[in-house]
């Protein structure tokens, strides 16, 4: 991810982006600092090849609801040793060596030079200097999670190791009911000599070894024994000494040195704990004993992760794992680029739009934005781009402009569909009339379609007469509302069937009431199409309601929209003839992001004429490199439960809905109220196990870790995250997490 970004900033020529990708390096260093010092492996032992074989099976089948495994090959095991053995560094001595018995190379694993170890000594040396090995005993009564980390991570500590045991020759079900005896005895000899405090903190432990037994019972939790080695490394004695003493003066657990058993301690790295035992019984220590339940809320090892290549920084997983997240990744499994972001109040949803929308503006790819609450103002213009508002106060789109918004039929075609996309616009044309007016005359889409056809015809732009295709004229070569109340009148005048005559009534009536009071808004040439050459541009949609219809700025809103569409498809199909004629590599084609904030305003049941848009560029985006991405707080709003069973354009509206998050390549759930979880077992139950529907309702936002969050569709399952943002970055958001 370095180099990606490396290459960004050698490209990049302008001074603000390249200060923005330079702090982008540097928190990708402080990553990888972190990242090279907490590699984690489970080692699974056994005594035959079967029984190893059986022994991973049984690791596998035990963890595969949390984990996806990967098991190293022996050339990568015997490289993990050579860097135990060298102190967690390649050895400039390391060497391929062949086998006398076998036809396969090998890493020599020694240090050059050897290992010395001596009965009574402290420490061990090789060629890169001097070893302890300390062993915890003791550790902190009180255990958070991911506890083992801030044992197993300090910074002195190259390598660390855990032994999970369970011992055979223990009873602890009659320990713990002998012990739960002893307390209370205990308790009620303090109460007796009125020490009251004391019999409390008697009660307490025994009520606590009360609900252990229980458990042991009930679920079937065991206690495990763990022993944990830290390795520390230093090239001088009396460094190595130094770094011991700051251990045992730093952390919050006891660890010590046991003089003489460096050698067996050292081997334990390469053998199971049973043999180890067998092996060295004189050295044997007791271990750490706790509840298995402990040991999992401690665990603390980076078993998932999301790696992209060319990708930013966005958080951590629950096991410490580190997310770099690509939007525009392409695998056999992540083939488009959409996203549905669901957060409630306050969950980090805002934060996280605008860390994408920050993701694709140093890349340099275009993001449009329709912002519902006026959270996006201050970043936009902070980034240079436009905040514009649909009043018309900073220019106007033309309605009767036909944009070129459908592809030929072929799914992998980039050709615009003339014909098609006159279709579309007379489809869309239509559907803006009757949210601006309501016509009188029944069944009057048909007219209103085969008028404005005639009319494209006889304005001379489409069919016989057109010289051009009617999507890529000029601005003003296409008419407006005044040729077009001009052309009804001459119609009207002279139409003698009464139907017709009725629906050019009704438009002449809608021009004069409607279009021509909101004339700033609506009558002129396109004037906005002027910025599109910014790479950022956004909307105030504030004005924009889920549950009431202004029939000015909804049609406003659906025209804009259809701007966006137009102008992110020609993107695409320009980068793509960049691409296959030789002139870009894959990485630098230029993408398109199109977010809506608060999607439940204008995607939901009682708005069809933004579902179908949405629907149709979510299911061809993929091949004009266009990520729509839709942010709601409340998903209940966009699925209510009665809708489905409504027929006419509310059922349709459904469909549509349900079609556009089912298409999505990434599914973001954020911190969700109690009201929206029967849609989510209703609708994306693949997306959830039963226990995640109650863990969901308390995602919240943690310091130093950030927004909890479950990212599906980027990895094989789910992913549990925290998405983090530096305080600078927050500082720019504004809001959220």
């Amino acid at each position: 991810n370095q180099d990606f970004i490396n290459e960004k900033m050698k490209s990049e020529s302008d001074p603000i982006k390249q200060q923005y990708l330079n702090y982008e390096m540097k928190k990708l260093k402080v990553q990888e600092k972190w990242v090279k010092t907490r590699q984690s492996f489970i080692a699974v032992y056994g005594a035959s090849i079967e029984e190893l074989e059986q022994n991973i099976d049984g690791l596998v089948t035990a963890g595969k609801q949390l984990f996806t495994f990967d098991q190293l090959d022996k050339k990568e095991i015997k490289l993990l040793f050579e860097l135990f053995n060298n102190s967690g560094h390649l050895s400039e001595n390391t060497k391929i060596v062949k086998r006398k018995r076998a036809n396969t190379d090998i890493i020599e694993t020694a240090t050059h030079g050897g290992l010395v170890f001596g009965t009574s000594f402290t420490y061990y040396q090789s060629s890169k200097g001097y070893h302890a090995i300390m062993y915890v005993s003791e550790l902190p009564l009180t255990k958070k999670d991911f506890w083992i980390s801030s044992i197993v991570n300090h910074e002195h500590v190259e390598v660390a190791t855990i032994d999970y045991h369970i011992n055979p020759n223990v009873d602890y079900e009659e320990e713990i009911g002998d012990t739960v005896e002893n307390y209370n005895d205990e308790a009620n000899q303090a109460k007796k000599r009125g020490k009251t405090t004391l019999s409390d903190a008697a009660t307490r432990n025994a009520n606590e070894l009360r609900i252990l037994a229980d458990k042991m019972n009930d679920i079937g939790e065991v206690i495990k024994t763990m022993e944990i080695r830290l390795f520390i490394s230093a090239p001088t004695l009396q460094e190595l000494e130094e770094k011991v003493a700051d251990m045992n003066k730093e952390v919050k657990f006891e660890a010590r040195i046991y003089p003489g058993m460096m050698l067996s301690d050292y081997q334990s790295f390469f053998i199971s704990h049973s043999l180890w035992a067998t092996k060295f019984e004189n050295n044997f220590r007791e271990g750490i004993e706790l509840p298995a339940e402990t040991f999992g809320i401690g665990f603390a090892h980076n078993n998932s992760f999301l790696h992209d290549e060319e990708a930013f920084f966005y958080g951590s997983t629950q096991t410490g794992g580190r997310v770099y997240f690509d939007p525009f990744a392409k695998s056999k499994t992540r083939l488009s680029y959409s996203k549905f972001v669901a957060g409630s109040l306050g969950s980090g949803k805002s934060t996280l739009l605008k860390h994408m929308l920050e993701d694709n503006w140093m890349r340099g790819n275009f993001v449009y934005i329709f912002d519902k609450s006026g959270e996006f103002q201050k970043i936009v213009k902070r980034l240079g781009g436009a905040y514009l508002h649909l009043d018309g106060r900073d220019g106007l789109i033309n309605l009767l402009q036909v944009f070129g918004l459908v592809s030929k039929a072929d799914e992998n075609s980039m050709e615009e569909d003339v014909d098609a996309s006159f279709n579309s616009h007379l489809t869309d044309t239509v559907n803006r009339f009757n949210i601006l007016y309501e016509f009188k005359t029944a069944n009057a889409n048909a007219k209103i379609r085969q008028i404005l056809k005639e009319f494209y015809i006889q304005f001379g732009i489409y069919g016989k007469k057109a010289t051009r295709p009617i999507t890529r004229l000029s601005n003003n070569e296409y008419p407006t509302f005044i040729d077009f109340k001009h052309y009804l009148e001459k119609l009207f005048s002279q139409e003698r069937e009464p139907t017709r005559k009725a629906v050019e009534d009704d438009l002449i009536s809608m021009i004069t009431e409607v279009i021509e009071p909101n004339s700033q808004q609506f009558i002129g040439y396109t004037t906005l199409d002027n910025l599109l050459d910014k790479q950022l541009i956004c909307f105030d949609i504030s004005m924009i309601n889920d549950n009431s219809t202004d029939p000015v700025y909804d049609t406003l809103f659906n025209v804009a929209l259809s701007l966006f569409l137009s102008q992110a498809q020609n993107n695409g199909r320009q980068e793509w003839k960049d691409y296959v004629q030789g002139r870009k590599l894959w990485s630098e084609i230029k993408r398109t992001q199109i977010i809506t904030d608060e999607c439940h305003n204008v995607l939901n049941p009682y708005k069809s004429y933004a579902t179908r848009a949405y629907s149709m560029t979510v299911a061809e985006g993929r091949k004009f490199f266009i990520d729509i991405t839709l942010a709601t707080q409340n998903v209940a709003k966009m699925l209510p439960p009665n809708a489905a069973q409504m027929g006419g354009e509310i059922g349709q509206a459904m469909n549509d809905i349900s079609n556009i998050i089912g298409l999505v390549q990434y599914r973001m759930w954020m911190k969700q109220p109690p009201t929206a979880i029967p849609t989510l077992q209703k609708y994306f139950s693949d997306d959830f196990r039963e226990f995640d529907y109650k863990d969901i309702k308390s995602y919240g936002i943690e310091e130093n870790r950030g927004s909890k969050m479950m990212l599906v569709g980027a990895t094989e399952k789910p992913l549990i995250m925290y998405h983090w943002v530096s305080p600078a970055e927050l500082e720019l958001f504004e809001g959220g997490a």
